[in-house]
């Protein structure tokens, strides 16, 4: 399709007063998101709404309907997204100060994580030696292999667990 270069752009001027703008913003947010063929219409205000969320007040309990639409909000993420938004300008020097405090925050859960694997492969390791030292030297009789197997597990529970936990669970008073 051709154009003439000659003949002027005819642009439609709408015409708002402040009463329409403000009753189409709120209706927006309240409505739920328009899908399909309605998004390729030319009103671009409605093509990015927010969902709203409905919660039903039951016997006029409005409590408890508002500890089900916190409950909402946070499961599908809305208060998080509500948290986040920027009020205000931020200056870049605050900026760099939240980017290392967060990068420190990155670091430190690094290190923890590291720590922890190191922690657990050690308990791993110890409770594999307890099983090979127990079958190596009771292999006479059943019932002691199968005794002090049980003992070394609990041995290795308690090394992860704590000892308190077993002393209660074998009754052993100090």
């Amino acid at each position: 399709m051709q154009t003439d270069w000659r003949k002027p752009k005819i642009v439609p001027k709408i015409h708002y007063n402040m009463n329409a703008l403000s009753r189409r913003a709120i209706t927006g947010i309240f409505t739920p998101a328009r899908q399909g063929i309605n998004l390729l219409s030319h009103d671009l205000s409605r093509v990015q709404q927010m969902r709203g969320i409905r919660v039903k007040v039951r016997n006029g309990n409005l409590e408890q309907a508002l500890a089900v639409m916190q409950r909402v909000m946070q499961s599908s993420g809305i208060e998080r997204l509500i948290k986040q938004e920027q009020t205000h300008h931020i200056k870049n020097s605050e900026k760099r100060i939240l980017a290392r405090k967060i990068l420190e925050r990155k670091i430190k859960s690094q290190d923890h994580a590291r720590k922890l694997q190191t922690i657990l492969i050690k308990k791993v390791s110890l409770l594999d030696t307890l099983r090979l030292d127990s079958h190596r030297v009771y292999e006479s009789s059943f019932g002691v292999v199968f005794w002090f197997n049980w003992m070394n597990w609990a041995l290795a529970f308690a090394l992860c667990t704590g000892l308190t936990f077993l002393r209660s669970w074998l009754k052993i008073d100090e």
